[in-house]
């Protein structure tokens, strides 16, 4: 149940933050 609870909030973090990180890179590129 704990690595359930993990996943359900890693999963979409890291998906924001590789968006975030692909924008930031865009902007400066």
């Amino acid at each position: 149940m704990i690595l359930a609870d993990w996943c359900t909030w890693y999963i979409p973090i890291v998906s924001i933050f590789i968006l975030w990180d692909v924008t930031g890179t865009k902007k400066y590129d």
